[in-house]
């Protein structure tokens, strides 16, 4: 009994201290905080909380099994009262600060210019509250519109709040603030970027106010930011209802990005489709998909990635097409007429990312929709289409027939973009550029048993020597892929050689090596694979170690090792000690061209483990493939007797040992372990 009213009269002690905690919040808040006089009692109702919890803990035994005594108990509720009455001076501190500073900016910023350039000084250093205040402050007095679009971006863009800037536009008009054209700007944009799911409904709604608005009428870039709000979340109707609004009256005439928007989302929609469809048909989990005989994890791995890449262009190759796209199609194509008779009438200038995203619909189609691209490229950039019959057929006759205003019309760099010719007075080509190669690199690989397919090389000569394009990684990228299917490894070998080196990619050396792989019967396969390894080493960023790519390396080494063709040509017509020889010349000068190398991802795998970077298990995978490969071709050497030069021998026999040292040395628990302690 005596307990139970020890346990009330604690009770009763606590609820006098709680009302005790709120009265000096009330005090030490003051006027001019009242605004985060809600905060506190937050604050104050959180320690009431605690004091609480604390009530049941009161008869819990500590580690001496002993029950706390009251004093202590009461201490640690004073303690919370304190710590909540430090906080409020705290933040009664800090406003009067901010209001002090705010006070002195307005002072010496009379106009308002002045003051936007003082909120935009404020955001640059993320102090978002003096910057808001000092914006509530001005606009009692001014018209402070940039200040409160500073705001507004801040939130939309630096942020990636669109919640918190819609909540800045309805205080900015409470204060009396009119929003203008820039304003809706920053809104329209914000709602295209966030991943917000009512971004879309927003963005309709605020610009069906604008139109009815007498205050500010929406313009062209308000509708096209709207239209790419509906467009990219699939919205496909939503956006069409807004591409109705398009008026040349009220300015927003539709042009090349409008028409660019509404194909690009089209596009996007069905691409989004095709993923879910394959989503749901991919193998269940543990279902096992039956590999190429003979392959190794790292050829597979790098056949996939060579057989994905650019794949989401795709379309069908056996003439039944998906009904969304078949719609997607037609409809893009409708949109098309239209965007040809404004250009054909001198209302629409083109450009190349219209005229792309036109032929990157036509993609998704079958092999008469790819095939309408090259009309497309011929009508509205002067590009020959060397599809049809008749056409030129080799690179050195390319650009007899091409237009001569066109020659070097998509140069770069140095010189500015020559003005592109017109077919007539008004009409002026689009200009071509490594989107458009893209494009018909793509169109060409989509149909690689098509007489097209061995159109690349006219149509590459075409835009680096006549249209004096410098190609970029993707191009090239392109340009091996093709090669891969419809040339051989020589072809590749030259290309690579002859590109800058600064483009050098892990995915540009793969495909050259595979193409190496699948040109194994040819007699120079080795000496070509050699100069692809030789480009890929003089690249400036294999000079610092990050970036020698070991998959590479492992495909370099068994291009030597299954390029063996010739040699058994030979040992067939009984030349078996020469085919040896040559055979084991080939393995040596391999595994000697891979030494550098691997002391290079050696010495780079030992910097990623000490700095933990990412990674670090995928590439020490890679590198431990690569030293095992090198252990069994040396050892293949030396079983077999395919070397007899003892110097050479014993060379090939010290990389072995070093490639087997770090093979131990990552594998072997005990060597694991101590190589793990000393780093």
């Amino acid at each position: 009994m005596r307990q139970t009213l020890r346990l009330y009269s604690t009770h009763e002690a606590i609820d006098d201290d709680a009302s005790e905690t709120r009265r000096i919040v009330v005090e030490h808040t003051s006027k001019n905080a009242a605004r985060k006089l809600k905060r506190y009692r937050a604050s104050a109702d959180e320690a009431i909380k605690n004091r609480k919890n604390m009530t049941s803990a009161y008869e819990v035994q500590t580690s001496d099994n002993k029950i706390q005594s009251r004093e202590d108990f009461l201490k640690g509720i004073k303690d919370a009262s304190v710590s909540v009455s430090d906080a409020a001076e705290v933040e009664e501190k800090k406003a009067k600060q901010l209001q002090w500073v705010v006070d002195r900016h307005l002072q010496y910023s009379k106009d308002v210019w002045k003051i936007g350039k003082e909120v935009e000084g404020f955001l640059a250093k993320d102090r978002f509250d003096a910057a808001l205040l000092l914006a509530q402050r001005a606009s009692k007095t001014e018209k402070c519109v940039v200040a409160w679009n500073h705001l507004i971006k801040y939130q939309a863009e630096a942020k990636g709040s669109l919640k918190t800037a819609l909540k800045l536009l309805n205080d900015m008009k409470k204060r009396g603030q009119s929003p203008n054209e820039q304003t809706y700007t920053i809104i329209f944009s914000a709602c295209t970027e966030t991943r917000s799911p009512t971004a879309s409904q927003t963005a309709v709604k605020m610009y069906r106010s604008l139109l009815t608005s007498q205050a500010i009428k929406p313009n062209l870039i308000h509708m096209n930011a709207v239209l790419n709000a509906c467009g990219r979340p699939g919205d496909i109707e939503a956006m069409f209802s807004i591409a109705e609004t398009a008026d040349a009256r009220e300015g927003r005439r539709a042009d090349a990005t409008t028409y660019t928007i509404l194909l690009d989302c089209m596009r996007g929609q069905v691409i989004r489709s095709r993923r879910a469809v394959r989503y749901e048909e991919r193998p269940a989990a543990g279902e096992s998909r039956r590999s190429n005989e003979g392959s190794t994890p790292v050829a597979e791995q790098a056949r996939r990635e060579l057989r994905t890449t650019h794949s989401e262009d795709g379309g069908s190759h056996t003439g039944q097409l998906e009904p969304e796209v078949r719609q997607a199609i037609d409809r893009s194509k409708a949109l098309w007429e239209e965007v040809l008779r404004e250009w054909r009438s001198g209302k629409l200038r083109l450009d190349e990312r219209l005229v792309c995203a036109m032929g990157r619909m036509l993609l998704l189609g079958d092999t008469k929709e790819r095939a309408y691209i090259f009309t497309i490229l011929n009508e509205t950039m002067s590009i020959a289409d060397y599809t049809k019959e008749g056409s030129l057929a080799t690179e050195s006759t390319a650009i007899q027939n091409a237009n001569k205003g066109m020659r070097g019309i998509a140069a770069t760099a140095d010189k500015a973009p020559k003005q592109a010719p017109g077919s007539n007075g008004s009409v002026v080509f689009a200009i071509p550029g490594r989107r458009t190669l893209s494009l018909v690199l793509d169109a060409i690989c989509a149909d690689p048993s098509s007489p097209r397919a061995k159109l690349a090389g006219q149509y590459w000569h075409l835009f680096t020597n006549h249209f004096d394009l410098k190609p970029d990684a993707g191009n090239y990228d392109r340009m091996i892929k093709l090669r891969e299917q419809t040339a051989g490894s020589a072809s590749i070998s030259r290309l690579i050689y002859t590109m800058p080196k600064e483009l050098m990619t892990p995915l540009i050396t793969r495909g050259g090596f595979q193409a190496c792989l699948r040109d194994n019967k040819n007699p120079g396969v080795f000496a070509n694979a050699r100069s692809i390894l030789d480009s890929m080493l003089a690249a400036p960023s294999s000079n610092g170690a990050a970036s020698v790519d070991v998959v590479s390396l492992i495909l370099f080494l068994r291009v030597a090792r299954l390029a063996n063709y010739t040699f058994r040509q030979m040992a067939a017509k009984g030349q078996n000690e020469s085919a040896d020889q040559s055979y084991g010349a080939q393995l040596a000068t391999a595994v000697q061209a891979l030494k550098k190398p691997f002391q290079t991802a050696k010495e780079y795998l030992a910097r990623l483990r000490h700095t933990k970077g990412p990674g670090v298990n995928e590439y020490q995978g890679d590198l431990l493939d690569l030293a095992r490969d090198i252990v069994r071709t040396v050892d293949m050497i030396s079983e077999r007797r395919l070397v007899a030069d003892k110097t050479t021998l014993t060379e090939l026999h010290k990389i072995r040992q070093m490639a087997n040292r770090m093979a131990v040395m990552y594998t072997d628990p005990q060597q694991k372990a101590r190589h793990t302690a000393d780093e």
